[in-house]
């Protein structure tokens, strides 16, 4: 509960919170960031319970039997319910505990449809099945960015909410290949305070930080500008830093101010991974 109770500067379609979170948070990247296949066999778990159990039959079951479908249940609800009215909106990670129970809701749903042979029914379940093996394949091995389509897919996934749900670091080793195989000699980056060890690791003589976002006030009271820069310089930036952003105390108001809200209109001439972009001046 005090974890849950923590408050950061988030971003969740394109604005930002430093008091609490928003109440649409977990069930909106729930919807988007579940592969629609499983949607669509939740909906036929849905429809595949109410043919399988009639009034009649409900009120044979008894209390031992109903117990687990009940227990569940109140665990999703009650966790879900703690969830949306945390303040805690830094990924959808922090909901993952709940989806063991949703997976075995929709298979008993899904049961349902097998034991009574509902053709239809079962004919969605396999293209659904299908589906979900082709996102499985399709999207490898940016599992972790990964967006549906109904937000625009993974590569516009950055738009809808960042930090852990777009961008772990899980990008770096990528970076580091890249700039061997493009011949780069020296190419800032700004992936946030902290970072420098993975870069020095994965590409070590090839990078220094940059440090212009809010995220290096941490180091310093003085961040470097983009101006800095000069005309042909590369600058690589990951996408939490990018849609990064901070608050300032004005009277009694806090007030928000962007990192890199001039490059956020730039278009960047290379992409490494689905989480940094590159720029060049």
């Amino acid at each position: 509960m005090r974890r849950v109770a923590s408050y950061q500067v988030q971003y969740f379609l394109g604005e930002y919170s430093v008091y609490g979170g928003w109440r649409t948070y977990f069930p909106i990247l729930y919807l988007l960031k579940t592969p629609i296949a499983f949607h669509v066999v939740s909906v036929v778990a849905f429809v595949g319970a109410i043919i399988d159990f009639s009034w009649v039959k409900v009120k044979a079951i008894s209390w031992e039997n109903a117990l687990p479908y009940i227990t569940m249940a109140v665990v999703v609800g009650s966790y879900m319910l703690v969830a949306i009215y945390s303040p805690l909106n830094i990924g959808v990670r922090h909901i993952i505990p709940l989806l063991p129970y949703v997976m075995i809701i929709v298979a008993i749903g899904c049961s349902g449809v097998i034991r009574k042979h509902n053709l239809p029914l079962m004919v969605v379940l396999i293209v659904a099945g299908v589906s979900y093996l082709w996102v499985g394949l399709s999207e490898f091995p940016h599992y972790l960015s990964y967006f549906n389509q109904i937000s625009g897919g993974t590569r516009k996934g950055y738009e809808i909410s960042v930090s852990s749900d777009y961008s772990w670091d899980q990008d770096y080793k990528r970076f580091g290949e890249w700039v061997r195989e493009n011949g780069v000699e020296k190419i800032p980056v700004d992936c946030g305070y902290g970072r420098d060890a993975a870069f020095n690791y994965y590409a070590k003589d090839f990078t220094e930080p940059f440090r212009g976002s809010s995220s290096w006030l941490q180091e310093s009271s003085k961040l470097q500008d983009i101006s800095e820069l000069s005309k042909g310089d590369l600058l690589g930036v990951c996408v939490p830093i990018l849609y990064g952003g901070y608050y300032v105390m004005e009277g009694q108001e806090f007030h928000v101010r962007y990192d890199y809200q001039t490059l956020r209109n730039m278009q960047p001439i290379d992409r490494v991974g689905t989480s940094i972009f590159i720029y060049r001046f």
